[in-house]
């Protein structure tokens, strides 16, 4: 069992996945934890998991619980172009970290987030004064 921090990634479709390789195969060289992994469409993660050093978080609960570093490339369901005129929709995000965050406020440990998702400024903004409460 290591002592150094346990990292998380949430979200593995098309940058993620990416980005999650290479921090899985980075940490296993490093002698920290293999990377937990999570994502929406749970068989992604399993995929993942059998083709990286990285094992598969059942839930978010168990992300909020078990990690240190937590980092997050999660996709808005609309168009990231989108008219001025319309209203952001980071519809899939919100509902993550709203999950996320609620199971960490029972959680012993603190963590840092990292945000590397395409997102909009105001949903970041907001989900920001969120994680801090």
């Amino acid at each position: 069992m290591s002592n150094r921090e346990q990292c998380a990634f949430i979200g593995l479709g098309g940058m993620g996945a990416c980005m999650a390789a290479n921090l899985s195969a980075w940490l296993e060289s490093e002698g920290f934890p293999k990377l937990i992994v999570w994502n929406r469409t749970s068989s992604k993660a399993d995929k993942f998991a059998s083709e990286n050093p990285a094992v598969v978080a059942q839930s978010l609960e168990e992300v909020a619980e078990k990690c240190d570093v937590v980092i997050a490339s999660l996709g808005a369901l609309s168009n990231c172009y989108r008219p001025a005129d319309q209203p952001a929709n980071d519809t899939a995000a919100d509902a993550v970290y709203t999950k996320l965050f609620e199971a960490k406020k029972g959680a012993a440990k603190r963590s840092v987030f990292i945000e590397t998702s395409t997102l909009y400024p105001d949903f970041v903004g907001a989900s920001g004064i969120e994680m801090r409460d």
